[in-house]
Formats: structure tokens, sequence, C-alpha cells
């Protein structure tokens, strides 16, 4: 994303570019993959059922569409994953497959799991165990080096987010076991067939393969799952349990009986159909507000203004104006709090609107309601999953100093300035513009 940030892309085109980016690594993808099937024995069965569940499964479409890193993140997992097995079967291991592996950590933090557990699974795989603990070691100074420049400039061993979203939260384990649990009810085909073919495989790799899997399940469970839906941290493990899948049902084919494979494939295939495309494809109505409102911003504000918003993204991204994230993704105070009681939605359960709007005085926040709205609802919001709503409303700061100073928007927020502001002067064109709009 940097890098695209550095050529004269006008913003509005800018994140077109980076997801036609993510896309055509997701095509790139699809070699891998097949080179994988390939690799672990399989033929056209296995193959072109495992590029269909590829191409067709919603999960997979979301993320892709979505901008993430979990595209790069899928087809570096998947491609070293070929390149172990294969460089294994030749005992010929080479330093670049092991920098790939490296590089994983760069991509997404936490990824140095997957990391972790391709290095074990080379070791296990391959003959040549001194060479594979050298190249390891040194392709480890990847992360290594990542992890030194994090702990000089931001003064922390994990990333912000890892302390969020992990850290001083009681309800963590039940809610990654939820998660879990719903992946697992999703694609529960996949994991019986998974099971079926490790078993029965006379491949220690595709037992370990599916051990990778299990493990890192196990990872997403002890950090407490996710806050977005569509399983966005299984996607990068999900390829391989449907090629350990159908891998399962082409021996069931080959060994037994081949209407039975095709009735299994059958079941397997059924929730990878799209059924829920249009929702993946058609704009995002709420981004499309933010963006709206981060152009407002940015039309009518200084750029020394201060905006604070629970949704950090697109409104500070197009108002090109300091961003105070109100539930602490970029703010180490906020991430090292503990989580508000009964409040188990990751990244969304902590937060201090007292230093967040006292201290930091924002000049306008960006809220998550309309107006008018009734004052009870909005009691009734401060508690549970979603309290950072309602507990924003009935702050006493946010009462005082910015309720009584709305800005009407054409979307489903608001913004409120405060009073201290010398966004007030301006107020009343300020209005006119932003309901024009």
């Amino acid at each position: 994303m940097p890098l695209f940030h550095m050529f004269q892309i006008s913003t509005a085109k800018t994140s077109r570019v980076i997801s036609l980016t993510n896309i055509a690594i997701a095509i790139a993808t699809v070699p891998v993959i097949i080179r994988l099937v390939h690799v672990m024995g399989g033929r056209t069965l296995a193959t072109t059922a495992s590029l269909a569940g590829y191409t067709l499964n919603t999960s997979i479409m979301y993320w892709t569409t979505s901008g993430y890193e979990t595209t790069l993140l899928t087809f570096l997992f998947l491609l070293t994953i070929y390149r172990v097995l294969r460089e294994s079967q030749l005992d010929q291991p080479k330093l670049a497959t092991y920098f790939l592996i490296g590089a994983m950590a760069l991509v997404r933090s936490d990824a140095i799991v997957l990391s972790g557990l391709l290095y074990v699974l080379s070791l296990l795989l391959t003959r040549n165990k001194k060479r594979v603990l050298l190249f390891s070691a040194l392709s480890f100074s990847l992360p290594l080096a990542h992890e030194l420049f994090r702990i000089y400039y931001y003064g922390d061993i994990l990333p912000n987010t890892a302390y969020l979203k992990t850290s001083n939260w009681d309800g963590r384990y039940i809610t990654g076991l939820r998660y879990t649990l719903i992946f697992a009810a999703r694609y529960v085909l996949f994991i019986v067939f998974a099971i079926i073919g490790s078993v029965r495989s006379l491949q220690w790799s595709q037992r370990y393969l599916f051990i990778v899997f299990l493990a890192y399940a196990a990872y997403v469970t002890f950090i407490g799952g996710d806050a977005f839906s569509d399983f966005r941290f299984f996607v990068p493990v999900l390829p391989l349990l449907m090629v350990l899948a159908f891998l399962g049902i082409q021996g069931l084919a080959v060994q037994q009986s081949r209407r039975l494979a095709a009735v299994a494939l059958c079941l397997v295939t059924m929730p990878l159909f799209p059924l829920y495309y249009p929702s993946v494809l058609m704009p995002n109505q709420a981004e499309a507000g933010n963006l709206k409102i981060g152009l407002i911003l940015k039309e009518n504000t200084p750029v020394t203004s201060k905006v604070a918003d629970t949704w950090a993204g697109s409104v500070f991204y197009f108002s090109e104006r300091y961003g105070i994230d109100l539930l602490g993704k970029s703010d180490r105070h906020i991430a090292h709090l503990p989580a508000a009681p009964n409040a188990n939605w990751p990244g969304h359960n902590k937060f201090d609107y007292d230093y967040s709007i006292g201290v930091l005085r924002p000049d306008c926040i960006v809220i998550a309601f309309r107006l008018p709205l009734r004052e009870d609802d909005m009691r009734r919001a401060a508690v549970g999953d979603a309290a950072f709503e309602g507990q924003l409303y009935i702050n006493d700061v946010f009462r005082e100093h910015y309720l009584p100073h709305p800005v009407a928007v054409d979307t489903w927020r608001t913004i409120f300035v405060s009073d201290w502001s010398p966004l007030m002067k301006g107020m009343s064109e300020w209005k006119d513009v932003a309901i024009e709009r």
C-alpha cells in the first residue's frame, strides 16, 4: 500500500488499484494450488474440486475484494507449503523457500505462527536437517529484524493490536472457541474428509499438514478469534483444508466406491457456491458514508484539526486529518486497558473517553448513530458487545462539550463539534455544506 502512495494516483482511485492488485494475487494463487495438489499425489478429481472450492468460496471472495493482507498471506502460505514438499521429495532445500517463510511475518505479524509451523514441517520432512536448520536460522532474520525495530520504535514486544485484542480480557477464550466452532460447523464436511484422508494416507506429509491446520486453529482460538465475519483468520489455511479434504475423497473414489465419492463431493461443494455474491460485490454503503464524511471534513476544517472516531479508517484517510482512534487500534493507552465487562467483540471492547476526549481534545467526533434518538435506547446500548457506542453517548465530557453541536450528514452517522474548537466559528456555513452534500 505505501508503494502505491508513492505514485501520483488520485485518492479516489488508490483503493481500486490496491483491490485489483489483491485480485491479481488471488489469480496467481490458482497455479500454486494446482502444483500443491499434484505434489501431494492428487489427480483430476482433487485438482478440479480444490480449484472450484478456492474460486467459488464466499469467504475467500470477500477477503480478496476487501483489500486486506489476507490474500497475500494465503498466496505465500500455499507457495511455501508446495516448495517445502517438493524440495523434501528431491532432498534439495533452497534458501529462497525459507526466506519466503520468514517473510510471512512481515505481511501480518502473527503469521510468525504459520512460519514456525512450516519450519517444523520442513525439518520433519527433509533428510538434510542441518541445511534446513541453517536456512531457517538465516531466514528468521527477517521477523527478528522487524521485532527489534518494533521494540526500538514503539517500545513494545507485540503489535499494539495484539495487546488491544488479546490482553486483559476475561472472555477471550470463550469468544475464540465460539469463533472456531462456527468455522468448524460451516466446514464440517471438509474437516471430516480431511481427517479420513490423513488417516488413510500413506504419506506422512498429508498427516503433518492436517496437524498444521489443527495447530493454527488452536492459535486462533487462543487469541479470541476475530471481530469480522467470513473467517478472515482462517482464510489463509482454508485452501489447504480443501486440498486435504478432496485428497481424502479421491482416496475413497479409488479404493471404495466412485458413487460414494460423487455424493461426498456434492455435499462438500454445496456450501461453496456464492449464495451472497451480490452482497459481496455491491458497494459498501457504510464505507461510502465514511468517505462522504471524510471529504466533508477535508473541505471544511483546517489541516490542524483533530478528528476522533470509533471506526478508524476511511474517515481519517479521506479527511487527511489527525486521527484519534477511540477504540485504541493506534492508541497504546487504550490497548493496554482491561476490557469492558461483558464486552466480547475483539478490538471493540476497550475505551477510555475521559482520556480520548477530555485529554486528547479532538475538534470533532464522528459517531455511529443519527439524531434524533431515544435516551433510554442509548443507555441500554451502553452494555454488552457494542457498549462503546452507548458509553460514548452517556460520557459527561461528550454530553457537555459535543452533544449540543451536531452536524447532520446524509449518512447513518453524525459529526459532533466541540465547543472549545475553532470550528465553532463557522458552524452555520459548515452545516449547510454538509446537508447539501
